[in-house]
């Protein structure tokens, strides 16, 4: 048992996995700025079918995601067993598991 807190995201690991992240923030910022007129929303919408869909399908995704359930085993790892100092090569691996 362990008061560690755990989080899990849901996205991209890197910038490099953000897709359409410029086109849906330039969409944000227009649909906010037509401050509610459903007119001008209803023709961003439109013009940008293709963006609001693929968002569509990324949000559906997601909520997919969040009704899966997973088990999670946490297993202590005493002191006494860790090596009291670490190579280079040792630290690389640590941190692929951590981080």
């Amino acid at each position: 048992m362990t008061d560690r807190k755990v989080s899990y995201w849901y996205g991209g690991r890197s910038a490099k996995e953000l897709f359409y992240l410029d086109e849906f923030e330039e969409l944000a910022k227009l649909v906010n700025e037509a401050q509610g007129d459903e007119t001008v929303i209803k023709e961003l919408e439109e013009k940008n079918e293709a963006l609001v869909d693929e968002r569509k399908k990324q949000i559906e995704a997601v909520k997919d995601m969040l009704e899966d359930t997973i088990t999670v085993d946490l297993t202590y790892i005493g002191e006494d067993v860790l090596p009291k100092t670490l190579n280079a090569k040792q630290l690389k691996g640590l941190q692929r598991l951590i981080l």
